[in-house]
Order: C-alpha cells, then structure tokens, then sequence
C-alpha cells in the first residue's frame, strides 16, 4: 500500500496557488506562505547532474581557448589599396617617392576639384585623378613611350601639336580635346577629360609641366 501511496504521490504537482490555498484552509502562519521549491528525484536529478557537468566541460573549454590563444597585434598600415590594383597616397611628393620620379599637381585645372586622388599602378605609372563630382581629369607619367592614357575609346579627330614645346597628340570630337599623349625625357605624359578640354586649356595646364 505505501508504495503504491508514494508512487501517485510523485506523479501529484502542487502550483504556489494550491499551496496557499492549503495553508489558508489549515490556517497556519503567514511564514509558511513561502513557494514551493522543486525536488528532483530518481533519473530527472542524473539528468540535472548531467547537464551541470556538461556546461562546466563547454565552459573550460572555452576559456582554455581564449586565454591560450596568442593576441596579434594587426601592423600599422597606412596605405590605401584599392581595387583596382592601385595603391593611393596621400600627396604628389608621397607618390613621387613611390614611383621613382618627380609628378607634381597640373596648375591651371579648367574647374576647382573637389577630390583629387594620388595612385600608382603596377609597373610604376603614376596618375593624379581631379573630379568636382561631375566632371573627372586625369594626369598620367610612366617611363616609356606607350600611350598611357587607358583611354581606347575612338574619337573623330585625331592630330599632332607642338604645345608649349611638347609635340602632341590630341584626339577629341569637334573644338574638344579628350586625350592629350606626349613624350619627353624617356617619360610618358597623358590628360585626359571626361568633358573635354580646348586647346588654350591645355596649353594653361602644361606650362610647367
């Protein structure tokens, strides 16, 4: 009889509810009003045991792995890698001393740049790109003679012209010049203007180039 008395017993859930419930009805003391607490019995308290262990293994092992792993320190690098295989600098002297020769700011611009851009490209070309936001200007120098411009698009005029002592070549449609190639010292030199350029323009640009 007692344990089948036992057996039911376990099975019989008492909420806080019905505990005070109870309490009341027995009228005792308002210090037994406290709640019930669970008691884990038979295979549920290995099941607990269990699980405890389990989250003390996962636990150590993740502190052994984030106090044993060596912290690296990452190497200051300030330059600018784009992803153009490009690398960017901060100044004409920065890029200068990248390349191997001398590349100074065009003076003159045919509009005030809000951005102008230092790169270096693969095989030592050296370009300043001028934008405003609607308009872009480049200015390249390479050693060589190749037209270095990366311009391949076909224009409908294409000529020779002596400007400021430089023999150039202009392509453009009409009165605008978009691409300007001239050689000097063993260099390459080329503009080009996404809106075009007229020849006093260019003329302005290369007076002390």
């Amino acid at each position: 009889m007692s344990e089948k008395y036992n057996a039911i017993m376990e099975q019989v859930i008492v909420t806080p509810e019905m505990r005070a419930r109870i309490i009341d009805n027995l009228g005792l003391p308002p210090t037994a009003r406290r709640p019930a607490f669970w008691r884990l019995t038979g295979r549920y308290r290995s099941y607990a045991a269990a699980a405890a262990c389990l989250l003390l293994v996962m636990a150590g092992a993740f502190l052994v792995t984030r106090f044993s792993r060596p912290s690296v320190a990452p190497t200051p690098d300030e330059t600018v890698y784009t992803p153009w295989g490009s690398v960017t600098y901060d100044s004409g002297a920065a890029l200068s001393a990248a390349v191997g020769f001398d590349i100074a700011d065009l003076p003159n611009l045919p509009f005030v740049p809000t951005e102008t851009v230092y790169q270096k490209y693969d095989g030592d070309l050296a370009e300043i790109m001028y934008s405003d936001g609607s308009q872009t200007l480049s200015y390249r120098i390479s050693k060589g003679s190749e037209d270095n411009s990366g311009d391949y698009n076909e224009y409908e005029t294409t000529y020779t012209k002596t400007i400021n002592g430089f023999s150039m070549t202009l392509e453009g449609n009409g009165t605008l010049i978009y691409k300007a190639v001239y050689q000097q010292g063993g260099y390459s030199y080329s503009i080009t203007a996404s809106k075009g350029l007229t020849e006093q323009q260019l003329m302005d640009m290369t007076t002390t180039a």
